[in-house]
């Protein structure tokens, strides 16, 4: 199983636990965060599927009516990691939703917790598309294209 997670995030959540809390605390209240990246695609459909044989699981699936038409958005996550979640969308219902944010890409940072993983990982990304670059080891990282042509860099996260 890989364990991934938005690399910001997992620093907030070992500092947290440093502290004696594994959530944060807005007017003593426990609050957990979840983040969901929503992902404007042209072919949702690939993209989940890409995702799926990359070893993540589906969480959600929404349809979602607009004016005569309607579209599906899709949640995945990688097991165990239900508070980092891939949304993806299609661009063209974005574009007539809310333009503004219509050709946002992310630049997203997925972080394993070992070499070891890294390199699985690697393996199976690599078995999916020709754009994963070779482990740069000293950094302890790679990254890669999705079939949306949005890049992802995967590194080993640092030493709590």
């Amino acid at each position: 199983m890989f364990h991934w997670m938005l690399c910001m995030f997992d620093g907030l959540a070992r500092r947290g636990r440093s502290q004696g809390s594994a959530a944060n605390s807005v007017n003593n209240q426990v609050m957990t965060i979840t983040v969901k990246n929503m992902m404007y695609v042209s072919n949702p459909a690939e993209c989940v599927a890409f995702w799926i044989a990359a070893g993540a699981e589906e969480l959600a699936r929404q349809t979602i009516p607009f004016g005569n038409t309607a579209t599906e958005t899709v949640q995945l996550a990688f097991p165990g990691n239900p508070g980092a979640v891939l949304q993806f969308w299609d661009v063209e219902f974005i574009r007539a939703a809310s333009p503004e944010v219509a050709d946002s890409r992310p630049s997203l940072l997925l972080c394993v917790e070992s070499l070891t993983e890294l390199h699985a990982f690697h393996a199976r990304i690599a078995t999916l598309t020709d754009t994963a670059s070779p482990v740069h080891e000293e950094m302890g990282m790679f990254n890669f294209a999705d079939p949306s042509g949005t890049y992802f860099a995967v590194q080993v996260a640092a030493p709590a």
